[in-house]
């Protein structure tokens, strides 16, 4: 298929779509049809959401720093390197979603997502990826490393807090 004429398999791309306003942190169901494969526990932002001095999921304001959106009111954001006191390992979340169709054989297709170093990170992170298979992934026993090999990864390091920086790929 021809590269320029694919159209956006991802819904909700940009969280913009919301089922409530997020009023606390760990919310990313919120953005429908988002969720979590771990007990990890991924936040939802979004312009509609108050602003309040401590856990704040407001955009651009929340706790984790100043960030506007990408594009519209939303955007997600998840730990991908860090430590957190239920776990014996690094603490790793995830956000998963099921595409609009199935990819097919011999197809070409473009991968592209926006990333952004957070203001209050102590570590900038690299090695980021996208895992695609055909079955809902899960594993609520952990808050660490999923043992999959992302089909679509970027191994530079993600620094930049206050641009969004562009991941694109063609397989």
């Amino acid at each position: 298929s021809d590269l320029g004429a694919q159209t956006n398999l991802v819904p909700n791309p940009s969280f913009e779509n919301y089922s409530n306003c997020p009023t606390s942190l760990s919310d990313i169901t919120a953005a429908t049809p988002w969720e979590s494969p771990t007990l990890g526990t991924p936040d939802y932002f979004n312009a509609c959401s108050p602003n309040t001095p401590s856990f704040s999921a407001n955009v651009p304001y929340n706790f984790m720093g100043y960030q506007q959106a990408h594009s519209g009111i939303g955007y997600a954001g998840f730990e991908l390197a860090g430590k957190c006191s239920e776990c014996d390992d690094d603490t790793k979340e995830y956000i998963q979603v099921k595409l609009m169709d199935s990819l097919k054989i011999n197809h070409n297709y473009c991968v592209s997502f926006f990333l952004n170093l957070s203001d209050s990170c102590a570590y900038a992170i690299n090695d980021v990826g996208i895992f695609f298979s055909t079955k809902k992934q899960y594993n609520y026993t952990t808050y660490n490393h999923l043992p999959f090999n992302p089909q679509i990864k970027d191994i530079n390091y993600v620094t930049d807090t206050t641009n969004w920086v562009e991941y694109s790929q063609s397989f």
